[in-house]
């Protein structure tokens, strides 16, 4: 079945679905260069796990995979994080601010 997948560039791949998801990125990272563990693989949105061949996750003929890069980052300073939204050490305090009078 063919197989549409959309990373910097559309490729049309040949599968069987017997492929798994770490074999396509392997696959694109010929095509493109982008090392696979830089790779996350979306189908309708959602991250396909490497170990999964493409029949287990649904995709059928003529679907469209997408692939992105993965974001860095991902953990917030303790600070901010205490203190974020009026919360501090999962309790609710209000925050004191000077009012002037006119």
């Amino acid at each position: 079945m063919q197989l549409f997948v959309r990373a910097q560039e559309l490729h049309t791949l040949e599968v069987t679905g017997q492929e798994t998801v770490a074999q396509i990125k392997a696959h694109v990272s010929s095509l493109e260069g982008i090392a696979p563990e830089d790779q996350v693989v979306l189908l309708a949105g959602s991250p396909l796990e490497d170990e999964a061949t493409l029949g287990q996750c649904g995709v059928e003929a003529l679907t469209t995979l997408e692939v992105a890069g993965r974001m860095l980052g991902g953990k917030v300073h303790g600070s901010l994080a205490r203190d974020r939204d009026g919360f501090r050490d999962g309790h609710l305090f209000r925050r004191q601010f000077d009012t002037m009078s006119l």
